[in-house]
């Protein structure tokens, strides 16, 4: 196992203990692992959102939080979605990184959208779809 597998490895395990759905963290593990090789500085700030913490971050939104974008409302969200028996199975994750251009590169050779210039922290499956 090579040195970049390990480190998406360790991402992805990283991705799944956070409520990510398991097919979707492989291929968020290894944008992360892109994005750490790559030095962008990467840190992810939201995985899974129950209903409440979706409610709150619309809350915050609507009250002028500068480093919230548009939520959506609740059960449309990808940070939402759960398995048929509700365990968390997030399809989207948030992250920051220091250039877009790049970590939007290596998103898309891992069918992962881009949130893009409206909401540039967000990535997800395409679609809501594996």
């Amino acid at each position: 196992m090579t040195d970049f597998e390990k480190l998406a490895n360790d991402c992805q395990k990283y991705f799944k203990s956070n409520g990510m759905d398991e097919e979707y963290s492989i291929r968020a593990g290894k944008l992360l692992a892109c994005c750490i090789a790559y030095r962008l500085s990467p840190q992810v700030t939201s995985i899974f959102r129950s209903a409440a913490q979706q409610k709150e971050l619309i809350a915050a939104y609507k009250a002028g939080a500068k480093n919230v974008y548009t939520p959506l409302p609740v059960g449309k969200s990808l940070h939402g979605n759960t398995t048929w028996w509700g365990s968390p199975a997030s399809l989207a994750f948030d992250m920051v990184v220091n250039n877009t251009a790049y970590s939007s590169y290596f998103a898309k050779l891992y069918g992962i959208t881009w949130g893009g210039p409206r909401d540039p922290v967000h990535y997800g499956a395409r679609g809501g779809q594996l």
